[in-house]
């Protein structure tokens, strides 16, 4: 939720972040 982990629990169910963030890449 909060550019933690791909499976944080602390924040609410957001959508994931937009392609061109370097999250998950």
């Amino acid at each position: 939720g909060d550019q933690v982990l791909c499976g944080e629990h602390a924040d609410p169910p957001m959508p994931t972040p937009a392609p061109s963030s370097p999250i998950k890449i």
